[in-house]
């Protein structure tokens, strides 16, 4: 039985075989981002690697849009302390950052990449996910909203945005690393984007990568 696809996990943990990411995890998803990247590299993080899957599916044009990645899911666990920090600022909180960091001249998406619906449902926290995402909807105006989309479709458009704004975890890292290898920017914001470490403090990502000791 195949795990379920995780792009920012098989980024993170490829050669290790660790947390599920092993040759049998590559051979069930080989014809997605994650499975032709461990087709070509045994290393993690290997962004030359990874920018030329990405170049090859994602194309390279540039979309003149910002991209808002929101870590959803697993980060509403109610009263988890371990996890408070993941999540990102309520909806009514949220609009105002995004508004000043921002461009206003392009049109903004909310990708909450929530690609394990199935697990998410069971305990509850989609239903959560999907009430978070409803009010960001209604309360930005013009703005789009993507919840549980294709994983290397959500990837791709996080990659060549003109604009992209990270969450927090290892789907948002890996988008930010390609990015900088290939020489795009990415927005950062401590509510917003980056780790939350284990001593209870938060980081932006960093690159070239620095080893976190929860790694």
């Amino acid at each position: 039985m195949c795990e379920p696809y995780r792009l920012g996990d098989a980024i993170h943990f490829n050669g290790t075989n660790k947390n599920g990411i092993t040759k049998e995890f590559a051979n069930c998803h080989k014809q997605t981002i994650a499975g032709q990247y461990m087709s070509i590299t045994t290393l993690p993080h290997d962004m030359r690697a990874l920018s030329e899957v990405v170049t090859e599916r994602c194309g390279k044009q540039i979309t003149p849009e910002t991209v808002v990645h929101l870590r959803l899911g697993d980060a509403l666990v109610p009263g988890n302390t371990v996890r408070e920090k993941r999540k990102p600022p309520a909806p009514r909180d949220l609009l105002p950052i995004i508004e000043r960091i921002a461009p206003a001249d392009q049109p903004t998406v909310y990708l909450a990449g929530v690609h394990n619906k199935t697990g998410l449902e069971k305990n509850g926290l989609y239903r959560l996910t999907e009430e978070y995402v409803s009010d960001v909807k209604k309360l930005s105006a013009g703005a789009s909203v993507r919840l549980n989309g294709n994983p290397d479709d959500d990837f791709c458009r996080m990659v060549n945005a003109k604009t992209f704004v990270a969450g927090r975890g290892r789907f948002s890292e890996a988008a930010f690393n390609v990015r900088s290898y290939m020489g795009r920017e990415t927005v950062q914001h401590t509510k917003l984007s980056g780790w939350d470490n284990l001593d209870g403090t938060t980081s932006v990502f960093t690159y070239p990568r620095t080893k976190r000791k929860d790694d």
